[in-house]
């Protein structure tokens, strides 16, 4: 466990000290020591001290989503309640942040199982490509809401990349999931992001407002993509995840 009274007495902030400088250099030991603990000795492609967006910032650095640093996830999940809280803590990052993260990633990992078998390069006959299959509608989608310029040859091409698309894509699901009633009535979070991925946000949507209508009523609103796979299929999937399952 890190001894946060000695960091406190490095900083100066016991007995009403406070020095700026010296606490810069006890945060800067501070982080040493976290990455100590983590097993993240080589520096990162981020800077930790970025608390904007505390867990998107580390994934970007070290992302655990489909394998790759999956020896530092298992750091994480395998320290004790208090030595986690303090590493959270140190990366600037809220146990709530993180347990949000782990969520999204794992969602993501099932799901890149299910559309692409794992493999970042795969293409489907209509041009989807990457880990959740992205065409170019939805990274243009993401180019506007965050700024960039990015082109399906880029994002094919760049696993560390498609893992942030994906980051921001479920997060994106998730805002249209907590704005609808009736969808956190009729769906669990899961099975509604998988619906909005296959059937897009509006389709979900539509999806939920004649869900109670059986399969098969032409009332009720269920598309199928080229491969004969329909919304209430991807609905079954999301509920499989929460039991476990990868199917």
């Amino acid at each position: 466990m890190l001894n946060m009274k000695k960091y406190r007495e490095m900083a100066g902030l016991l007995e009403g000290k406070s020095d700026p400088d010296r606490f810069r250099s006890a945060r800067g030991a501070r982080r040493e020591q976290i990455l100590g603990m983590t097993g993240l000795g080589r520096k990162p492609k981020v800077d930790l001290s970025d608390t904007r967006s505390p867990f998107d910032s580390i994934m970007d650095g070290y992302s655990q989503m489909y394998g790759s640093n999956e020896e530092i996830a298992e750091r994480l999940r395998g320290a004790n309640k208090e030595d986690l809280k303090e590493i959270l803590g140190g990366l600037g990052m809220s146990e709530a942040q993180y347990k949000e993260g782990l969520d999204i990633d794992n969602f993501a990992k099932k799901l890149a199982q299910r559309e692409s078998g794992g493999d970042s390069e795969a293409v489907n006959k209509e041009g989807y490509t990457g880990l959740l299959q992205f065409g170019p509608d939805r990274i243009a989608d993401y180019n506007k809401a965050n700024k960039t310029k990015i082109t399906m040859e880029q994002f094919r091409y760049d696993k560390d990349l498609q893992m942030k698309v994906g980051r921001w894509h479920i997060k994106d699901l998730d805002r249209a999931y907590d704005k609808n009633k009736k969808a956190q009535e009729k769906l669990s979070r899961d099975a509604f992001r998988a619906v909005a991925h296959l059937g897009g946000i509006n389709g979900a949507y539509k999806y939920v407002k004649t869900i109670d209508l059986p399969i098969g009523d032409p009332n009720k609103y269920n598309p199928e993509d080229s491969n004969g796979t329909m919304l209430s299929d991807y609905h079954q999937l999301g509920d499989s995840f929460i039991q476990g399952s990868d199917t």
